[in-house]
This record gives C-alpha cells, sequence and structure tokens, in this order.
C-alpha cells in the first residue's frame, strides 16, 4: 500500500510519490475522501515542478467534484488553469483535461 509506504520514507519526493499514488488508488475504487486525504498530505510540501503540482490540482478537482463540492473544484480548476510554464508545453494538456472534465460534468 502507497499510503503505508509514504509513513516509512524520509525523502519528500517519494513522499509525494507514493501518497499520489495511494490517492489514484483510492479514486479508481471510489473511496474519495481517502484519496483526497492523502493528496491534502502532499500539500504541506513545497512543489516547483508545474506539471506534477497540475496533475495534483487535477486529481483534486475530480475527487472534490466527487464529494459534491463543485465550487472548490471550480476554484481550484481556476488555480490551475492560471498555472503558466513555458518550458513545459505539456501543461496546456492538462489544462484541457481540466476544461474537458469541467464540460462534461457541469
Amino acid at each position: 500500500q502507497y499510503e503505508e509506504l509514504a509513513n516509512l520514507l524520509e525523502y519528500p519526493e517519494l513522499k509525494i510519490y507514493c501518497h499520489y499514488n495511494a490517492a489514484i488508488n483510492f479514486e479508481n475504487v471510489k473511496k474519495f475522501s481517502r484519496a483526497l486525504s492523502n493528496l491534502e498530505t502532499i500539500s504541506k510540501y513545497q512543489i516547483n515542478d508545474t506539471i506534477i503540482l497540475a496533475n495534483i490540482f487535477y486529481t483534486q478537482i475530480r475527487l472534490l467534484y466527487n464529494l459534491g463540492k463543485k465550487q472548490d473544484a471550480q476554484k481550484l480548476a481556476e488555480k490551475l488553469l492560471e498555472l503558466e510554464d513555458p518550458t513545459k508545453p505539456e501543461l496546456k494538456n492538462i489544462q484541457l483535461k481540466v476544461i474537458t472534465f469541467l464540460l462534461k460534468n457541469t
């Protein structure tokens, strides 16, 4: 279990990786609150990579939406859409995924 492994690790990067994967696994089995809890744990770490941050935001948006917290999901989507990084063109793909998700679920 990624969640348990994260608690044993020392390096923040590995903790982030494990908590993110735990969140994805919990999302896949519709344990949205537990998934969101793992992502909230990640938020205490400094994340400088915009792609990692965007993927975390996108996952949080889906979870919030599934928990009925649509306004919180919308606010986070706005934050994600404000991210810019000219060195990472793939960021636009994640932003487009968010827009598509919101359009399909509104």
